[in-house]
């Protein structure tokens, strides 16, 4: 084989190793050419009223110590696509079925509420003001690995008085770090 045509492929093999390295950075497995995700997110966040949004994303679980009048240990979860998300509070120990929730500014947080959390907006605004509101839980994690399986339902405001009605799919998976802090 001449040096001419082993150059060529050689080039050819760069060409080609650059474009798919260019696509895996553009979509990749599970996503669509528009940059929507073919595959089920963990956390779906849709938003309507005052402030109209879809969050497709992933979330994180944590957890700690409760404080306050918190119950003693609390899952966290954290969803976000800068600059919106959402962060949600709850009683590690909750058991599957129909939950209240509130607003993470909300004076019940303060009287020991099992759930609670806060929804940021696309525009940064923050909706922490629950007037009714519910989690329904299908599958609470107990180790590593485990899902939580959950959906809320909201009706939410902020402080000047814009209002939303919130509903979020929850399926995201447990990691250690989520029983390393729990006893």
């Amino acid at each position: 084989m001449s040096i001419k045509r082993i150059a060529k492929r050689i080039a050819t093999a760069g060409i080609v190793s650059i474009t798919l390295i260019g696509l895996a950075g553009c979509g990749g497995e599970g996503s669509s050419g528009d940059g929507a995700s073919s595959a089920a997110p963990e956390v779906r966040v849709v938003v309507t009223g005052d402030v109209e949004s879809t969050l497709n994303t992933s979330g994180a679980i944590y957890c700690g110590a409760g404080e306050g009048s918190d119950p003693d240990f609390m899952f966290e979860l954290y969803a976000m696509s800068p600059p919106e998300g959402m962060n949600m509070r709850l009683d590690r120990d909750l058991a599957p079925g129909t939950h209240p929730i509130v607003g993470s500014g909300d004076d019940a947080r303060d009287r020991g509420a099992d759930a609670y959390f806060y929804y940021t907006g696309p525009d940064r605004t923050r909706f922490d003001l629950v007037d009714d509101g519910t989690i329904n839980i299908e599958n609470m994690p107990t180790a590593q690995g485990e899902m939580l399986v959950a959906s809320i339902e909201a009706e939410v405001s902020d402080d000047d008085g814009a209002a939303i009605s919130f509903t979020a799919d929850l399926n995201v998976a447990a990691g250690r770090q989520t029983f390393d802090e729990c006893p």
